[in-house]
């Protein structure tokens, strides 16, 4: 979500420092001040990290031969009750345990790194993680052509974001996504097809978040970038395979059922999912238990067709030509067309600003960005930080409705300038100039 920040002309250059700082100053107090008030209100570290559990989980099933439990809910949920009995973490309630959602190759990842003790994993992961959100950072400066103060700007409110905060302090993995993601980027607007299909294929380890951007490269990229795709994700099913026999089969017939139990046999935090289905949800049943009525699933149908149809019709009218700002409005649109998807990985949204930010810094002067949208991307922003205290009581998932409103002028902008040609295309493998 930092459109906003790496613009370099007007007056909204000066409102995202002035607000990045006011975030950082607002963060940097609540987190010294936390060392400073009681034990039983502080935010203690047994608190954090609590998603890493599952990944933690499914490595340690594969060190111990017990790849048939993966997506088994009550194996996983008595594993982590030891661990969290045995390190002192805190339990919220009995039933508070996370299932392993991720497809079988990435336990076996997880493997080495279940070899240490929890706490030691958890650090390392954490390390890793902040690793990986600066190299995201590199990236996504590149491709904003954000240099000196602008990078240093989007810096700021990268690390400020909520997504952000939340995807470190849960201990979740979407500055790895966010990397991967900014490299196919990189990758396939630099005239590399293969190392882009490389990068799409390793980010379906997640694969709601890989499913917009499989199409974006394939379709953009040509065949290097399909084979290189398939050859990825094959290795990677082939080594699930033979490291952990019969889990695709589990992960095919276990995860609807285990995904239709967390959402609709317990109160689930749809507020803190942005997906169409979590708006009308929340909207029409609040957070009460049993499967989504018909009303529910015809809203989210039509939501899904007219938004997905808007993006389709702009493809096939510029005969799969897709630039830039396609690729922003496409990645911006994406999360709200998904079955799943948590706030935290709202993160995957900064490609798709830094897309529209360096496109539009190239293609003619004055074609910035409108005032309507930096402002709707900054309500945004400024929003992901009150939402589920507000969705939650309101019954009504404000950013899904904000997101929307971004899309569709994502969408608008992109339609205008694919119309005067201006738009950047990815550059073929055989080295021909993109259009300009």
């Amino acid at each position: 979500m930092k459109l906003m920040q790496i613009i370099r002309h007007g007056p909204w250059r000066t409102r995202f420092w002035l607000g990045g700082l006011g975030l950082l100053l607002l963060v940097g107090t609540l987190f010294v001040s936390n060392f400073f008030i009681s034990a039983d209100k502080a935010v203690g570290g047994k608190m954090l990290g609590h998603d890493f559990l599952a990944f933690y989980t499914a490595g340690r099933f594969v060190i111990e031969h017990r790849p048939d439990q993966l997506y088994d809910l009550d194996a996983v949920h008595q594993y982590q009750n030891q661990i969290k009995r045995r390190y002192g973490l805190e339990v919220i309630s009995e039933r508070d345990f996370g299932p392993f959602w991720n497809p079988p190759f990435v336990a076996a990842l997880f493997a080495p790194l279940a070899l240490l003790s929890y706490p030691a994993a958890l650090n390392l992961w954490m390390a890793l993680n902040a690793l990986a959100l600066v190299g995201a950072w590199a990236l996504l400066c590149r491709l904003a052509k954000a240099r000196g103060w602008d990078a240093a700007l989007l810096g700021l409110l990268l690390l400020v974001s909520l997504p952000t905060l939340q995807a470190l302090n849960h201990g979740q993995n979407s500055a790895l996504s966010l990397l991967l993601l900014s490299a196919a980027a990189c990758c396939a607007f630099g005239g590399k097809p293969i190392l882009a299909g490389v990068a799409g294929g390793l980010l379906c380890y997640k694969p709601q978040l890989a499913a917009v951007l499989a199409g974006l490269i394939l379709l953009t990229s040509g065949r290097q970038a399909l084979a290189a795709w398939i050859v990825t994700v094959g290795c990677m099913v082939l080594a699930a395979t033979a490291t952990i026999p019969h889990a695709w089969g589990d992960y095919l017939h276990r995860l609807p059922d285990n995904l239709r139990q967390f959402q609709e046999g317990q109160v689930y935090l749809w507020e803190r999912h942005v997906t169409f289905k979590a708006f009308w949800r929340l909207l029409l049943q609040g957070r009460g238990l049993g499967p989504s009525t018909w009303a529910v699933q015809a809203l989210t149908l039509l939501s899904q067709l007219v938004l997905g149809g808007a993006l389709l019709g702009l493809a096939l009218k510029r005969r799969w030509r897709l630039g830039a700002s396609y690729w922003a409005a496409a990645l911006t649109c994406a999360p709200l067309l998904m079955p799943f998807y948590f706030d935290y990985d709202l993160l995957m949204l900064a490609v798709g600003a830094a897309l529209l930010a360096g496109s539009a810094m190239q293609e003619i002067a004055g074609d910035k960005p409108t005032h309507w949208l930096l402002a709707a991307w900054s309500v945004l922003f400024v929003a992901l930080y009150f939402n589920p205290a507000i969705s939650g009581r309101l019954h009504f998932n404000v950013v899904v409705l904000l997101l929307s409103i971004v899309g569709i002028l994502m969408l608008r902008r992109a339609a205008q300038v694919h119309a005067h040609g201006l738009c950047r295309i990815p550059q073929p493998a055989s080295g021909r100039r993109a259009a300009a």
